[in-house]
């Protein structure tokens, strides 16, 4: 197993085990909050090196899945850390983004 795939897997694995970690801890205490940024670092790393060893061996669909994941993780981390309601740059970036996916998907 290469390094990236031994990366991909100990990160993911950590992301379980700090997600875990965020769900049982009370709601908006230290624990909670610690424990969430970790999933957020650890996920990020986990679908970056999924999606670099699916950029190497030639498996396109897992590069979007790559990329969907770490979307989902960066608009829930902003959702949770966002202070009032509105649309700014980071939802139009986002937006963009998940279409793009989408319509390479869907040409796949």
């Amino acid at each position: 197993m290469s390094v990236i795939m031994w990366v991909h897997v100990i990160f993911g694995t950590l992301a379980v085990l700090a997600g875990f970690m965020a769900l049982v801890a009370p709601k908006g205490q230290a624990w909670h909050i610690r424990a969430g940024k970790l999933y957020v670092l650890t996920m990020l790393i986990m679908a970056a090196a999924g999606g670099l060893a699916a950029l190497i061996l030639p498996q396109a669909i897992n590069v979007f899945a790559a990329g969907l994941t770490a979307y989902l993780v960066m608009t829930a981390w902003h959702a949770a850390n966002k202070k009032q309601l509105g649309r700014g740059p980071f939802e139009i970036i986002s937006c963009v983004f998940i279409l793009t996916i989408a319509i390479f998907c869907l040409g796949i």
